[in-house]
């Protein structure tokens, strides 16, 4: 749809409403688009509490604890990932190493900001002093960072940022994870 409004024309009728269309296509899909991925992050935010409530948190505790070392880990990784997924594509051995790492790579991103909300609706939770069921405050968080994210150009701006210290979060608890596995003797 978005193409077909982008090459009207000149003789068109439609071409001097062109822009208009567009805009208003903008206005109006970006609240549908962030409400479909509200959804979507509350019922796989939700799925994840109640199958691996201790990793959530632990992850939320990340983002609360070392913010600014979560999203630097989280800027270098997003840096440094795609470079070694082409490296090691460029390898007949390496293929199938760089496309298991895309797909992580690609889920982690599209998970990066549970850990955020989680945090962020225990921190909304805290300032209205109210008991904190995980569930709700994970909903809470959720519906709060989706509002914000349809501001313009904030919403972006925190978008990119909660998406930094998310999959920051997820780096340094998967190795958490690895360094307390070790510690017990699991790996």
């Amino acid at each position: 749809l978005y193409l077909n409004f982008c090459y009207l024309k000149f003789s068109s009728p439609l071409y001097p409403l062109r822009f208009f269309i567009l805009y208003s296509l903008t206005i109006f899909s970006a609240p549908f688009g962030s409400f479909a991925s509200l959804l979507m992050t509350i019922v796989i935010g939700l799925i994840g509490l109640k199958l691996f409530p201790n990793y959530m948190k632990r992850g939320a505790e990340v983002v609360k604890e070392t913010p600014w070392k979560a999203f630097f880990v989280g800027l270098v990784g997003m840096i440094v990932t795609p470079i070694l997924i082409v490296i090691l594509c460029l390898t007949i051995i390496g293929i199938p190493f760089g496309v298991a790492l895309a797909f992580f790579f690609a889920a982690y991103l599209a998970l990066s900001n549970i850990y955020v909300v989680l945090w962020a609706g225990g921190w909304i939770m805290e300032k209205l002093k109210q008991k904190q069921n995980v569930y709700i405050t994970f909903v809470i968080g959720a519906v709060a960072y989706y509002f914000i994210m349809i501001i313009p150009f904030i919403g972006g701006l925190i978008g990119f940022t909660v998406t930094m210290i998310g999959f920051g979060a997820i780096l340094i608890n998967k190795k958490q994870n690895y360094l307390l596995g070790r510690e017990k003797n699991v790996y």
